[in-house]
C-alpha cells in the first residue's frame, strides 16, 4: 500500500491505500480528480485549461494541412511529402497517411538524388512530467544501411530567449529517431520514444528523407501514421539515474530528489 521513495537520503513512503476519495486528496483542487478505486488512489487530470493534458497530440492525417499544421518542402521531379488516402499494399483499407515518395507511380525514384523535409505543428508538452511519443511507420527502400535512402525525425524546439538588444536565435533541432530503428524493411512498425526531456517546451516533429545518391533509388519510399504524445501527468519517479534513461543521445538523465530530471544541450 505504500510508494517507498528516497528523499534528501531519508526513506519516505506514500501511502496509496484508501477508503474514501477524502485519503486521495493531493492538495490540487483544479487539475485533477482524486478518487478511490478499488482500495487505491487513482488521480485523473481535469484537462482544464493551464493544466495537463494526458493526451496533448494525436495525429492520423484524415485532417486537413492547415488543421495538421503542416509544411512539407518542394517536391523534387514529383518526389516529395504529401498526405495520400490510397496505398499501394495489396489488402491494406483506404487510409490517409504521411508518404515519401511520387505517389502517381508509388517510387521514390526522381531521376537523381532526392531529399524532403514535413514539419508538423507540435503542441506545448506540460513541464515536470514524464511523455512519450509514438507512430507506426513503413520505409520501402533499396538501401538497408544507415546511410542511403535515410529516414529520421528531428524535434524543433525555440531557441532560448535573447538577451536584450539581440535577435532572436534560430529554432534548436534535436534528432530522436532514425532509419536504424527500423527492424524489417517494407512491413508497418511500432515506434515508442520517451520524450520527458522536452517536457516545458513547444515541440514540431520533423521528418526528413535523404536518398544521399541519385541511383538504386528502388522501393515504394516512406509511410508514417499514428502519431501520439501522451503521457500521465506525473513525473516519473526513481531511486538512482539508471531509472531515468530515455534512449536518447540527445539529453543528460539524473534522477533528482527521486524524480527524473533531464538537460538537453
Amino acid at each position: 500500500c505504500t510508494m517507498d521513495l528516497c528523499l534528501d537520503y531519508q526513506c519516505a513512503h506514500q501511502d496509496e491505500c484508501c477508503t474514501t476519495d477524502a485519503d486521495c486528496d493531493d492538495g490540487d483542487e483544479v487539475c485533477t480528480n482524486d478518487r478511490c478505486v478499488e482500495g487505491r488512489c487513482a488521480f485523473e487530470p481535469t484537462e482544464v485549461a493551464g493544466c495537463c493534458v494526458a493526451s496533448p497530440y494525436a495525429r492520423g492525417f484524415d485532417e486537413a494541412a492547415s488543421v495538421l499544421g503542416l509544411e512539407v518542402s518542394e517536391a523534387m521531379n514529383g518526389v516529395g511529402w504529401s498526405v495520400v488516402t490510397t496505398s499501394p499494399i495489396e489488402g491494406e483499407a483506404p487510409n490517409a497517411m504521411l508518404y515519401y515518395g511520387d505517389s502517381s507511380s508509388w517510387t521514390y525514384d526522381s531521376g537523381g538524388h532526392n531529399s524532403g523535409s514535413a514539419v508538423l505543428a507540435g503542441v506545448e508538452l506540460y513541464e515536470g512530467v514524464a511523455w512519450g511519443l509514438s507512430f507506426r511507420a513503413r520505409l520501402d527502400v533499396s538501401d538497408p544501411g544507415a546511410w542511403y535512402d535515410r529516414l529520421q525525425l528531428e524535434l524543433r524546439v525555440p531557441a532560448a530567449a535573447p538577451a536584450p538588444g539581440e535577435e532572436p536565435g534560430a529554432p534548436l533541432s534535436y534528432l530522436i529517431w532514425s532509419k536504424e530503428q527500423i527492424g524489417s524493411l517494407g512491413e508497418w512498425e511500432d515506434h515508442a520514444l520517451d520524450i520527458s526531456a522536452f517536457a516545458g517546451q513547444q515541440v514540431n516533429l520533423v521528418f526528413t528523407f535523404d536518398t544521399k545518391d541519385g541511383t538504386y533509388n528502388i522501393g515504394g519510399g516512406a509511410w508514417i501514421d499514428d502519431l501520439r504524445i501522451s503521457g500521465s501527468c506525473k513525473p516519473r519517479p526513481c531511486l538512482e539515474d539508471l531509472e531515468c534513461l530515455d534512449g536518447l543521445p540527445v539529453s543528460v538523465d539524473l534522477c533528482v530528489e527521486s524524480r527524473c530530471s533531464y538537460t538537453l544541450p
